[in-house]
């Protein structure tokens, strides 16, 4: 089942993944992941994660290879939580 949102596009999985990171500036890894193509927002908040992230990709296992193989993979980065959001 794909999500439609009202600007007329549609994708497979919406998520958003808490990121938590080193003694690294939050900052420093919010930039690094608005570079990666289905990161469309990130933001640095407070609390047991650093960084928010809104990502959009086509499928669970795309969405798998970009917490495992690009998010975690980051330095600095040490643990994450992935919400995905039903349909």
């Amino acid at each position: 089942m794909s999500i439609v949102f009202e600007r007329g596009y549609e994708i497979m999985v919406l998520a958003f993944i808490l990121v938590a990171t080193t003694s690294c500036s939050s900052y420093e890894v919010r930039d690094r992941l608005l570079k990666v193509e289905a990161v469309k927002e990130a933001h640095v908040v407070f609390g047991q994660y650093d960084v928010l992230v809104k990502a959009e990709v086509p499928d669970s296992e795309v969405l798998g290879k970009l917490v495992f193989g690009e998010i975690r993979s980051m330095d600095c980065v040490i643990s994450t939580a992935t919400l995905t959001v039903l349909p």
